[in-house]
């Protein structure tokens, strides 16, 4: 590790996370974070620009993510008596047929998968097209990093979780965008279990009759507590939506494809290299080192690993409760974690952590937990991450720089 300071930099569906983290002091700080959405032509904002132009950022190690949807990840029974040095060339020629996109312009690699009760090696295989991977070469040499390696969603988010109390018992960690999720369960330093979640919250929120149904009811239940409890209700401040994109509107936007400059991929080209000599761009090796310390007086964490509880909201209950889209994504979590435990013979997951959304549903946290059988807690990012002192970092960058920061606790 020649620097201590690794940038993370993840192109998201609605927006661009800049992160950098130093990881010579223990636990690695967040001395930067950055979110920026897209302009509404799907393109890199100026504000971006600037951001991927930091002085502070120049020459540094990089990891970049490709957010999911954009790649492949299934598991796959690795082939027996192959050397380590070449498996990702095997399995890639054997897995040709799982690929969705053509196997000459996909680059793949794999990383080990724990054992499972069916016995026999199982891997992860991660398969992405090229023109999805060379917007992220484009971004590092805007941001004139020395880019390391490209990772996957998984296992960015997947190293959020080294400071979290339970993780040698199994954690679980679901992100909810918009239209789509992802639930992974690690335990220690492994990825168990990844699978994507067809609804988000748009979906949650136009299945009870729209956002503005649900903050009406918020608002109602406030001021009911209020009126008959002689109870002040807690601040509430909705979150700020992302310019791309509003609930119930899906982009139409790639944003990826829209921030590819042609002209600046002359340097760069794949020629016709099949996808079996590419280089090895994804990370394979990750390592979540060893948990932190909860008490460690610079994670300043809180009396409690949790925030304060959300407002008493019945009649946000009463809506969710009916909620055929949050119905249809904690089925798919619950039959993930049933599977989980049954594959690999394991006891459930301690707690599954929810990250942190990017519009704000009262209420979601008590819903999901009355339909899962998991202990149901918020991932807190100002309470399991070691922030810089005094920088200013909003609560929003955070939230949605994650998968920025993960990449870059990686390189640890």
């Amino acid at each position: 590790m020649d620097s201590p300071l690794w940038v993370g930099l993840a192109a998201m569906s609605d927006g661009l996370s800049v992160a950098a983290v130093d990881l010579s002091v223990e636990p690695a700080r967040v001395d930067l974070c950055d979110f920026h959405p897209y302009g509404q032509d799907g393109r890199l904002t100026a504000d971006a620009l600037a951001a991927l132009r930091d002085p502070r950022l120049r020459k540094r190690p990089a990891v970049a993510v490709l957010s999911s949807g954009s790649y492949q990840l299934f598991p796959f029974e690795s082939p027996k008596g192959v050397p380590d040095q070449e498996l990702r060339n095997a399995v890639a020629l054997l897995a040709q047929d799982r690929l969705e996109s053509d196997p000459l312009t996909t680059v793949v690699d794999v990383f080990d998968m724990p054992d499972g009760h069916a016995g026999g090696d199982m891997v992860f295989v991660a398969a992405a097209p090229q023109e999805r991977i060379l917007p992220l070469i484009d971004l590092a040499e805007e941001a004139t990093v020395k880019l390391d390696r490209i990772d996957i969603e998984d296992l960015a988010l997947a190293n959020l979780t080294r400071n979290l109390p339970e993780i040698e018992n199994g954690v679980a960690l679901l992100r909810l965008g918009l239209r789509d999720g992802l639930l992974m369960v690690v335990v220690g330093d492994a990825l168990y279990l990844s699978r994507p979640i067809p609804s988000g919250l748009a979906d949650i929120a136009e299945s009870v009759g729209g956002l503005e149904t649900l903050n009406s009811a918020a608002e109602a239940d406030e001021a009911y507590r209020k009126a008959l409890l002689g109870e002040e209700p807690p601040a509430h401040e909705p979150t700020a939506q992302p310019e791309s994109e509003q609930p119930g509107e899906e982009s139409q936007e790639e944003p990826l494809e829209a921030i590819t400059d042609a002209d600046s991929l002359e340097s760069w080209s794949w020629g016709d290299t099949p996808a079996l000599e590419t280089p090895d761009f994804f990370d394979s090796g990750w390592d979540l080192g060893e948990e932190a310390e909860q008490e460690d007086a610079s994670l300043a964490l809180a009396p409690q690993d949790e925030p304060p509880p959300e407002p008493w909201t019945p009649e946000v209950e009463r809506l969710l409760r009916d909620s055929s889209a949050l119905d249809e994504i904690c089925r798919e979590a619950q039959r993930t974690l049933d599977y989980y435990e049954s594959y690999f013979r394991r006891q459930g997951v301690a707690s599954l952590y929810i990250l942190p959304p990017c519009m704000e549903i009262p209420g979601l946290r008590e819903a999901v937990s009355d339909r899962l059988s998991a202990r149901i807690k918020w991932y807190a990012p100002e309470v399991w991450l070691n922030l810089a002192n005094g920088e200013a970092i909003s609560t929003r960058a955070l939230a949605r720089g994650l998968p920025a920061i993960g990449a870059a606790l990686g390189a640890r």
